[in-house]
């Protein structure tokens, strides 16, 4: 990793791929689970498919 800026104390930040990250992300990731929107995104998708055929 190069060029990671660390700013306020707490936060890195990447410029070249412009990632922000706090620094309490990485000490405590049980803290912070993952979540992703494309599955509901997709479902809500197919249900809106599913009334327009009916």
């Amino acid at each position: 990793m190069q060029n990671v800026q660390l700013l306020h104390g707490y936060h890195l930040y990447w410029p070249e791929l412009d990632i922000d990250l706090e620094i309490d992300n990485l000490e405590n990731p049980e803290k912070y689970t993952l979540k992703s929107k494309a599955k509901s995104i997709i479902t809500s998708k197919i249900r809106k498919r599913s009334l327009i055929q009916q």
